[in-house]
């Protein structure tokens, strides 16, 4: 069996923008990413502000079949 291949990154955006970037991101950008299956699913997390810290605000986690899944995607 082998393993899945899990694709992550981060995302930062501008405080006074991020309503607009959320709107896109969730009504635009995930469903052209999702398109045409390749990603078997995808999540998006924020990160928790109770610790002071200067990393990006959210995380997305992808997760293909295999690699070569993620780097057909590419």
């Amino acid at each position: 069996m082998s393993a899945k291949f899990i694709y992550q990154l981060t995302i930062r955006c501008a405080p006074e923008l991020e309503d607009e970037f959320n709107k896109w991101y969730n009504e635009v950008h995930m469903p052209l990413v999702m398109k045409g299956g390749m990603l078997e699913s995808a999540a998006r997390f924020k990160i928790t502000d109770a610790v002071e810290t200067n990393v990006s605000k959210y995380t997305t986690m992808c997760v293909f079949k295999d690699r070569e899944t993620f780097e057909k995607w590419l």
